[in-house]
């Protein structure tokens, strides 16, 4: 526009001339600056990352690139980072090289570094990823990382790449990307034998590796960490001579240091306990207490406190009274406790699972806890003279199971025996979870708040991921809340919101809302469940708990074992009842079929097993021959159908009753005005 206007004025005097400029730069700021929306405007410098975004989405990548650029060089420090990511992913070769080293020099971390390497990579610069890589730590930094630093050296014959290689392969638990590097740098040099028999432990080559590791132990070579435990692995696998064996790694614990000294003693341990030798038992205490890091010692204590076990639960007591101080990660030792209780039930020792919940208190996690604490509560309510009258006993233990953290379950079968109201239970459903003791990661919320108000939902659940979680539970809401509303649209936002709302539920720093409530329980298909609940007469809320535990309500989602859809149903059981419903031809992605064969197949097992809710979910995951046999074999009578399940076999079916059962009662509180002890009752009649 100036410059038009000296075309048409060229003898305008200088002063007037400056003062003209300056008057159309503040006329024009003030166009686009009042140009903006409030929305774009009450996220300053980062509305340039989200208008970016729109406009890409709209196909106005130059404009799209304007504004990223803004705020890449504006925007707060996440904000500019995933602008300078999207431009790298955006622009010419020469353009990214820039970005790449601008981005480093900015964030100069790892994830930062990662992205540029791997850009420089498929441009084949080698040299330039030595020299950016030349301070990563090669037992600290990604695999992905290292690799991309192997391969700079290999391809530039650097001098340092044969000790640097072999540090990497035997320092750190060897992976499928140690594996295949591995195999291609063996087309141009003999690999040393450490690294060899890493690869071949790796390959499961179990013979070759024993006799190898036992000239490694043999012949006194040096051995990493990584290397002593592959050594163990390969004795303990490749090789029946336990005894001989268990003595080398003895002797190799009194010959190594540090962390080493631990791998020694636990493969002691487990070569002993192959053996049948008490040295077992003092072996893996050695291991706990020499090592330093907590997983392992936690490792060796799990050996320990299961081995004490296999001598007699009372063995296993005395254990956990003496070294449950011990315990680091309280999580990591639920299937021994969950086989404690097993073991206790079927002794039918009153006093002993008594102790045994007391000890629960102190030393397992908060769902563990409670598990043992209500069962506790019941096996003193069978003793109880007092009719429905709770001991203080009883009372204790049921208040303790009310603490039981995310495990839904045990808080609403105590509260049922509490003898809750229904607004009391409201307030149980809402105390769910855990309260949050890692810092919230405020520069995720931004992002995930703008992706939320700008309207670009599909970026949100991968942001979600890259905070590690550690989002307020009101951004998670929001967060939730906007996958929810978009997923009438596309159907690939429904578990996305269900995961975000059902992490927030289990993990806080707020009070929940009902609405989050909602989010984490929420009623997709509804007009498939209605008219399938209608036909086959079961309640919504059993198969609504049912969808949510077998598939988070993913139409796509395919289990390991090849079971398809909502209702994860195996294509035989699906030809059966496709057979039984008349269908000739029948597709289990598509939500009303697959909905309407797990309702069929549901109420078919309930039918078949007298009725019972309960033994129809056991029967929908382990099937209804093994249910028929454990209803034979377990010594419960049919009033104590929570013992029933404490006492089954399988870990998964357990939890599986029990993930149905808090889930029915959740949805049947949020939505049906049916209270807990209602529900509970009819699944356990």
């Amino acid at each position: 526009m100036y410059s038009r206007l000296k075309k048409l004025f060229p003898s305008l005097p200088p002063a007037f001339s400056a003062l003209l400029k300056f008057t159309l730069f503040f006329f024009f700021a003030a166009v686009s600056c009042s140009s903006r929306t409030p929305l774009e405007k009450s996220y300053g410098n980062d509305s340039y990352y989200f208008t970016g975004l729109v406009k890409l989405n709209e196909g106005e990548k130059k404009s799209a690139l304007k504004d990223l650029y803004k705020a890449a060089e504006k925007g707060s420090p996440l904000v500019s980072r995933r602008s300078y990511e999207k431009l790298i992913e955006l622009e010419t070769s020469k353009k990214k090289n820039t970005l790449c080293k601008k981005l480093v020099s900015v964030f100069p971390d790892e994830d930062a570094l990662l992205l540029c390497c791997t850009e420089y990579s498929l441009q084949e610069k080698w040299s330039d990823i030595k020299k950016l890589t030349s301070d990563i730590n090669l037992k600290e930094s990604s695999n992905s990382l290292v690799l991309l630093r192997m391969k700079a050296l290999l391809k530039t014959k650097a001098s340092e790449f044969k000790k640097e290689f072999l540090y990497w392969c035997t320092e750190r638990p060897f992976t499928k990307t140690h594996a295949e590097f591995v195999q291609e740098a063996e087309k141009d040099l003999p690999l040393d034998g450490r690294i060899k028999l890493r690869l071949e432990f790796y390959n499961k080559k179990y013979a070759e590796t024993s006799v190898k590791a036992k000239l490694f132990l043999d012949e006194k070579r040096e051995l990493t960490e990584q290397l002593i435990s592959d050594t163990g692995k390969s004795l303990l696998y490749g090789s029946k001579d336990f005894l001989s064996n268990a003595e080398r790694m003895e002797n190799l614990a009194s010959e190594e240091k540090g962390e080493k000294v631990f791998f020694a003693w636990f493969y002691a341990g487990r070569l002993y306990e192959k053996a049948g030798n008490s040295k077992a038992l003092t072996s893996f205490e050695k291991a706990f207490k020499s090592g330093s890091d907590s997983k392992h010692k936690d490792q060796a204590l799990w050996y320990y406190l299961s081995l004490s076990l296999k001598s007699n639960p009372a063995s296993a007591l005395k254990a956990l009274s003496e070294v449950g101080s011990y315990i680091s990660d309280r999580e990591y030792f639920d299937d021994f406790f969950e086989e404690l209780s097993l073991t206790l039930l079927s002794k039918n020792n009153a006093a002993l699972f008594k102790e045994a919940a007391l000890l629960a208190q102190r030393y397992a996690s908060e769902e563990i806890s409670a598990q043992f604490s209500y069962t506790a509560a019941c096996i003193l309510h069978s003793q109880n003279q007092n009719g429905n009258t709770l001991s203080p006993e009883e009372n204790s233990f049921l208040q303790y199971a009310l603490k039981s953290g995310t495990d839904i379950y045990y808080k609403f079968l105590a509260a049922k025996r509490l003898s809750f109201t229904k607004e009391e239970f409201m307030d149980l459903a809402l105390s769910t979870g855990k309260k949050r003791t890692t810092e919230i990661n405020r520069e995720a919320e931004i992002l995930l708040n703008g992706y939320a108000d700008f309207g670009l939902p599909q970026f949100i659940y991968d942001e979600w991921k890259k905070a590690g979680q550690n989002v307020g539970t009101e951004c998670a809401q929001k967060a939730a809340q906007v996958l929810y509303d978009y997923s009438s649209r596309n159907p690939d936002f429904i578990p996305q919101s269900l995961r975000i709302a059902a992490r927030a539920v289990n993990l806080h720093e707020k009070e929940i809302t009902p609405e989050l409530l909602k989010l984490a329980y929420p009623r997709y298909y509804a007009d498939d469940i209605k008219k399938c609940a209608e036909e086959f007469s079961l309640e919504e809320y059993h198969l609504y708990a049912l969808i949510r535990s077998e598939s988070f309500f993913d139409k796509d989602v395919y289990s390991v074992a090849g079971a398809k859809g909502l209702t994860q149903l195996m294509d035989s059981t699906a030809g059966d009842i496709a057979r039984k419903l008349k269908y000739t031809d029948y597709d289990l992605t598509e939500p009303h079929t697959n909905i309407r064969f797990g309702s069929f197949y549901f109420e078919e097992m309930v039918r078949r097993l007298d009725g019972s809710l309960l033994h129809g979910f056991f029967a929908y995951n382990a099937g209804i021959t093994r249910v028929r046999t454990w209803i034979k074999k377990i010594p419960v009578n049919k009033n104590q159908k929570d013992l029933f399940l404490e006492m089954l076999p399988y870990s998964e079916t357990r939890g599986y009753g029990r993930k149905l059962t808090g889930a029915s009662v959740m949805y049947a509180l949020i939505y049906y005005e049916k209270t807990p002890s209602e529900v509970i009752e009819e699944i356990f009649k």
